[in-house]
C-alpha cells in the first residue's frame, strides 16, 4: 500500500506538463487517498495559482497550465485538499479566513510528510517560488509569507520519527 501511495505522489511530482486529462487520474488518486470526496476539475487554461476549492459545489479546481514547478503544483493540490477536508469536518466556515488558509497550508505539509516527502521543505520552496515569481509576501486573506512557511512546524506527520526496524 505504501508503494502505491508513493507511486501516486511520484506521478504527480513528475507530471511536468501536458493535457489536463492526463493529470486527472493521478490528482484524483491523491485527492481520494487524502480522504477528500470532492469532485475534481483540472484545466490547462489556468495556471496552478488559479486553483481553488468551491465548498458550495464540493469541487476542487486545479490549474494545470505549464509554468509552475512540480513541487509548487503538489503543494497547491495538497492545500486545496486541505480546504476540502476542512469542509468535510464542518470547520471551513467556522474559522476566520486567515486561520483557514494557514490550516490548509499546515495540512498540505502534513499530507506531504505522510507521503514520505519533505512537507516543510515543499511548503517553504513553494512560498519562495511565489515570492520570486509574483512578488508574493503574503496577503490579508492568507497570512504573511513567514506565517505561511512556519505553519509546517505544526504538521504532525512531519514530526513523527521514521519507524526503526
Amino acid at each position: 500500500m505504501k508503494r502505491l501511495l508513493l507511486a501516486v505522489a511520484l506521478v504527480l511530482l513528475t507530471a511536468a506538463s501536458g493535457v489536463a486529462s492526463h493529470l486527472d487520474r493521478s490528482t484524483l488518486g491523491l485527492v481520494r487517498w487524502a480522504g477528500c470526496s470532492a469532485d475534481l476539475t483540472t484545466s490547462d487554461e489556468v495556471g496552478v495559482e488559479g486553483s481553488g476549492y468551491s465548498p458550495s459545489e464540493h469541487r476542487l479546481y486545479i490549474g494545470t497550465a505549464p509554468g509552475a514547478p512540480d513541487y509548487v503544483r503538489t503543494v497547491v493540490v495538497l492545500h486545496e485538499i486541505g480546504h476540502c477536508l476542512q469542509a468535510q469536518e464542518g470547520i471551513l466556515h467556522s474559522m476566520p479566513a486567515v486561520e483557514s488558509e494557514l490550516d490548509a497550508d499546515r495540512r498540505a505539509a502534513d499530507l506531504a510528510c505522510a507521503l514520505e516527502l519533505d512537507g516543510a521543505r515543499l511548503l517553504h520552496d513553494a512560498m519562495v517560488w511565489a515570492h520570486e515569481t509574483f512578488g508574493y509576501d503574503g496577503d490579508p486573506g492568507h497570512g504573511t509569507l513567514a506565517e505561511r512557511i512556519s505553519t509546517s512546524d505544526l504538521a504532525y506527520s512531519c514530526r513523527v520519527p521514521p519507524l526503526q526496524s
